[in-house]
């Protein structure tokens, strides 16, 4: 089985693939997946035909790679990967063209402002699962099963140079709400802090059913 590591997936990256993918909808793709799928030695334009053979042959790939990563995902990889992933490091960590611009840890979840060079585009990168050092994130996504997995999407992408903290908290609240999911009090303070807490009693019901699936 072939070992994987952020040098593997740094070589092997297509750029244009991944943004490609991660301008498409969340519709039970964790963006892990978008990675792997994206060091499948395609091109943008081979997988672009919806029915050509090229992307048969690449959805194929695609679902060899994602397995067999799942499976070696240990050791020194796996800490360091997990804590990427909760801490908003991921995008960068596999390619320059990145960067984190702003991050929110909020009850649990991470909420950060990822600027692309390439395509100067802003997107919303989220994370939502109880990271902790004791807890491996379960990466392994069943997109037809309400299960209590990590969800870690592209929540939104913007044609913008910048967006100030402010801005950015407001639309992580106003997302909340869209989404149904605001199950939150969120406040932004004159002296540019904020407050941020779980307002629903956490044993309910409603609340257990947003937190294994928060954005249906």
């Amino acid at each position: 089985m072939k070992k994987y590591s952020f040098k593997y997936i740094k070589k092997n990256l297509n750029l244009e693939i991944l943004l490609d993918m991660m301008k498409g909808p969340a519709d039970g793709f964790h963006l892990m997946d978008d990675i792997i799928w994206s060091c499948t030695k395609f091109t943008l334009d081979e997988i672009s035909e919806k029915l050509s053979k090229k992307r048969m042959e690449w959805r194929k790939k695609g679902h060899e790679m994602r397995k067999n990563f799942y499976r070696s995902i240990k050791g020194t990889f796996a800490k360091e990967l997990y804590k990427s992933i909760y801490d908003g490091s991921l995008l960068p960590k596999i390619s320059n063209n990145f960067k984190q611009e702003i991050c929110f840890e909020l009850s649990g979840t991470n909420h950060s402002l990822i600027s692309s060079k390439k395509d100067k585009t802003l997107y919303y990168y989220n994370y939502f699962g109880g990271y902790s050092e004791k807890k491996k994130i379960n990466l392994k996504v069943n997109r037809f099963k309400k299960t209590k997995k990590d969800h870690l999407y592209i929540r939104e992408y913007f044609k913008k140079k910048k967006m100030d903290k402010k801005k950015f908290f407001d639309l992580i609240v106003k997302l909340n709400k869209r989404d149904k999911c605001d199950f939150t009090e969120a406040y932004w303070n004159k002296d540019h802090t904020y407050n941020y807490r779980v307002k629903a009693d956490t044993t309910s019901e409603e609340y257990q059913v947003w937190r294994s699936n928060p954005y249906v």
